[in-house]
């Protein structure tokens, strides 16, 4: 009976909780989220919601809406469901992503040509800010998209409401992305311009030291690129991505580690770590350099290697003068790369 009774009252204290989730945001209930978790100015809503299936199927309550004080940005409030043992509801809004657009389009205003070759999107997230993203090719375009970053970020800190959004870099990535997704680029880096580790008075500096961060550990994971980096930076990426290192195991039951070199995700080599790793070996008649390099496997065949065999978006490296397409990546797996040396790997966090 006691043990009944406990049950009871703890049901008695669930229900509440949950009808409080059970069901969607009012309007009133939307404005007042929107006033004490975005901005406490005026906002004028639409009383007539309507509804849009969100990416998991269920359906988001809508309430188009603007600032009294600023009619020109028009976003949304949100009651967006989703799922998590019961239904639930939680606010979102696009309030700071048309908020980042209308103070993008007033910096544009004088200077039309600014952050022009950025590509702008909604995150996907529940945040639902503007992100600019930004691809560079050298150290000098990496440099110049963070200063413009920088400087569009000390604008809108400069306007009278506060704006979140994202700012994103990423190396162009020329002899091994295929993909057209750009967060797919393994150098991929974004930031919020609110985050705590931000550095206030130096935010260019901030951007351009992790996206060369980035860079540097895919340099070191496909030796692609390495003369841009000193030795202090390419040893950072390497010891901050010691989880990567692999091991090399050879028929004498020996195993070695060369410190230097990173897998990928510790399953398979780029082409450019397979050439460190045969140089290191000191044999199969290796010549060439990590982006374009020959080599004799231990079964006598003859391999070319190279970054630029791409066909429909396929890396293929030649063996015998035959085509063997590898994947969409340039990667050596383990079987062939037993196949070609006799030797396998595995990544230092198998053991």
């Amino acid at each position: 009976m006691k043990k009944k009774i406990i049950i009871i009252v703890l049901l008695l204290l669930i229900i509440p909780t949950l009808s409080s989730c059970s069901s969607h945001k009012s309007e009133n209930e939307a404005v007042a989220w929107f006033y004490e978790n975005i901005v406490d100015e005026p906002v004028v809503i639409e009383s007539n919601y309507y509804e849009v299936e969100n990416d998991s199927g269920y359906t988001d309550r809508v309430w188009p809406a603007h600032l009294k004080n600023y009619p020109d940005v028009k976003f949304e409030l949100i009651s967006h469901a989703s799922y998590s043992l019961f239904p639930t509801y939680t606010m979102q809004t696009t309030f700071y992503y048309h908020l980042a657009n209308y103070y993008l389009d007033l910096y544009r205003q004088e200077d039309p040509d600014f952050l022009k070759d950025c590509i702008l999107e909604e995150s996907a997230y529940s945040a639902r800010v503007l992100v600019i993203n930004g691809i560079y090719d050298s150290l000098d375009s990496l440099h110049n998209l963070s200063q413009e970053m920088a400087q569009f970020n000390t604008y809108i800190k400069e306007q009278e409401l506060p704006c979140r959004l994202e700012f994103g870099l990423a190396y162009l990535e020329p002899l091994t992305f295929m993909g057209d997704n750009f967060h797919f680029r393994d150098t991929y880096y974004r930031v919020f311009n609110d985050d705590e580790d931000f550095l206030e008075d130096d935010i260019s500096t901030y951007l351009e030291l992790w996206a060369k961060r980035k860079w540097a550990t895919y340099a070191a994971t496909y030796r692609l690129d390495l003369e841009l980096f000193d030795e202090d930076e390419l040893s950072y990426a390497v010891v901050h991505s010691d989880y990567y290192r692999f091991t090399i195991s050879r028929e004498n039951g020996y195993d070695i580690v060369y410190p230097e070199l990173l897998s990928f995700n510790g399953d398979y080599l780029s082409f450019g770590t397979l050439y460190e790793v045969l140089l290191r070996e000191g044999q199969y008649n290796l010549s060439g350099n990590p982006q374009n390099y020959q080599f004799t496997a231990i079964d006598g065949s003859y391999y070319e290697i190279n970054y630029e065999y791409v066909e429909n978006r396929q890396f293929y490296i030649m063996q015998n003068g035959e085509k063997m397409v590898v994947g969409n990546t340039p990667f050596i797996y383990q079987d062939l790369f037993n196949k070609m040396t006799g030797l396998s790997f595995k990544g230092i966090n198998e053991y």
